[in-house]
């Protein structure tokens, strides 16, 4: 690999240790990669021969761990043997003084993996935009793919895209669409960039020669990149999502009025960073006068303290736990998945046993679909982990707290599990939005759904909603936003102008259903389908058997 943004040459530990080589020259053990942060093992210096079409040439490089690369040759080889890279003949030249000028041409394309810069956490039903490592050090145009497999096994989706490489980095978008934090370490490979060597300043040499094989990699020392160089990067990513929002509405004036939405309030599309709304309502947990209730932490094997350590750690960073001293505790479970890995959960019931109930009503879904009919434009928006972008009073905040076998710790948003936590997170939310609004929006919880006839009345109508969102510091998450659609999923419903229908997949679910054989499966299964019993004609007369069933009463 020639690498034109690398000043220093440099050989792969795994590389060196396969060729024969002269003594090793002791050199500091660390270096920095272009942007300062990312730190490589070097260790030591080695003088190498470069054969090329029989025209030898040396260089010293520096032995680095954990490149992936074999080989990376940079500024300093170029200038010590008068190499030029000729693009209009995409090859590269080797002036010899002796010999004259010897060619050998590029690789036509390539690809090379990348992994992220740093250890991430993911939060449940949340988009990140994260920066990503790729030993090259820049390029104009790249195009990213995820890497199938490993997505698959870490249950994320990551976004591909064409990218713009800077100092050894990009930015790409993950997101997590589980209900529980993961956490992904600096390690994990999530993909490739795919180039064309006419289009950057980083090359592949052709050659066959083991001892001076290259590979579609490089690493680059003694440059740092500016933060302006960093949000350009993001800033170019986060465009790219709000185009994909719209880019199904054929007409182009129109989409372009919907993009100019998005992009005014574009601060609220932007995941990369957990933030807190600004409301005037926080959650409160009234409790009376009673005594706090403590409940000691629940047994876990190593291997489940371990998980729930990590947990912690992750909502700690994201500062939805801090470190607590209340008198309140409430256990922490681990519930394991199909997947064989654990969802962490807290048990608050003898918390919820003494709080006093919230009746503030909650919509019917029957009556927030009735309202949608009629209408020929929908815009969906789902914020983005809704609890966790709601405060808790700070009075009450100790109230949550948290008792694992390593600490304590309480919730400084609204937690999942919590007594009153769907009344206050629709009581926020008719505040902010629904409140005047009734013609044109419809809030069940997290879920926001503008509504209007006419195309014109739609724009003013997302206008005002997203703006009042982005005044809050609401965040939605970009992956499940439509935005101008003839067609939306509401409430496990299609909606479209002229009807409501069950889910396809919610059907194909409910035929799925084994037979019940308990009585506890028999109730299960009555809800489930019960939920579409408007669409299932003579439903009582069907269901009835099971219900002789279910409506017993233990003797």
């Amino acid at each position: 690999m020639l690498d034109t943004g690398a000043t220093t040459s440099l050989i792969s530990q795994t590389e060196f240790d396969l060729i024969t080589h002269p003594p090793i020259q002791q050199i500091p053990t660390t270096a920095l990669l272009g942007d300062g942060q990312i730190k490589i093992i070097v260790n030591g210096a080695v003088e190498l021969t470069i054969t090329i079409n029989d025209i030898t040439t040396t260089i010293t490089a520096l032995i680095v761990d954990s490149l992936g690369a074999n080989l990376i040759l940079g500024m300093d080889w170029c200038k010590s043997n008068s190499v030029n890279v000729n693009i209009g003949k995409k090859q590269v030249e080797i002036n010899h003084p002796k010999y004259g000028i010897t060619a050998t041409p590029f690789l036509d394309s390539g690809s090379v993996d990348v992994r992220l810069t740093e250890c991430i956490t993911l939060l449940p039903h949340h988009e990140h935009i994260v920066k990503m490592y790729v030993p090259i050090s820049s390029a104009n145009l790249v195009s990213f793919l995820p890497d199938i497999k490993t997505c698959a096994k870490l249950n994320v989706q990551v976004s591909d895209a064409f990218v713009e490489i800077k100092d050894f980095s990009f930015y790409v978008c993950i997101y997590n669409p589980n209900k529980n934090i993961y956490k992904l370490t600096s390690t994990v490979k999530l993909g490739s960039v795919h180039y064309q060597s006419n289009d950057e300043m980083m090359y592949s040499i052709l050659n066959t020669d083991k001892q001076s094989s290259m590979t579609k990699q490089s690493t680059h020392l003694n440059s740092i990149q500016t933060n302006e160089q960093q949000e350009s990067s993001k800033s170019s990513l986060l465009e790219n999502i709000l185009q994909e929002l719209v880019m199904h509405i054929d007409d182009k004036h129109k989409r372009n009025d919907f993009l100019n939405i998005l992009r005014q309030n574009k601060r609220s599309f932007d995941n990369s960073k957990m933030t807190r709304a600004k409301t005037k309502i926080y959650h409160t947990i009234n409790a009376g006068d009673l005594l706090p209730t403590s409940v000691r932490p629940y047994y876990k094997t190593v291997q489940q303290r371990k998980e729930v350590q990590q947990e912690v750690g992750m909502l700690l960073d994201q500062g939805i736990l801090r470190p607590s001293n209340s008198p309140w505790s409430s256990p922490v479970l681990l519930k394991k998945k199909p997947d064989g890995m654990y969802r962490f959960l807290v048990d608050f019931r003898r918390l919820n046993s003494i709080i006093k109930k919230d009746s503030y009503p909650q919509p019917s879904a029957e009556e927030l679909l009735h309202r949608l009919v009629g209408h020929q434009y929908f815009t969906k928006l789902d914020l983005n982990s809704g609890y966790f972008q709601i405060p808790i009073h700070e009075s009450d905040i100790p109230k949550t707290a948290i008792i694992t076998q390593d600490g304590l710790y309480e919730f400084t948003v609204l937690a999942q599990g919590l007594m009153n936590a769907p009344p206050t997170f629709q009581r926020v939310m008719n505040e902010l939005l629904a409140n005047g609004r009734w013609d044109c929006v419809v809030v069940y919880l997290d879920d926001i759904v503008i509504f209007s006839k006419t195309i014109e009345e739609h724009k003013q109508h997302v206008a005002d909603v997203i703006s009042t969102l982005h005044k809050a510091n609401f965040q939605v998450s970009p992956a499940k936003c439509s935005i101008a659609v003839k067609k939306i999923e509401f409430l496990s419903h299609i909606v479209t102008s002229d009807k409501v229908e069950p889910s396809l997949d919610k059907i194909k679910a409910i035929v799925n259903i084994a037979p019940p054989k308990t009585l506890s499966q028999a109730n299960k299964f009555i809800g489930k389908v019960g939920y579409y019993r408007k669409f299932i004609r003579d439903f009582a007369k069907i269901a009835a058997p099971i219900h002789k069933v279910t409506n017993k009463t233990p003797k």
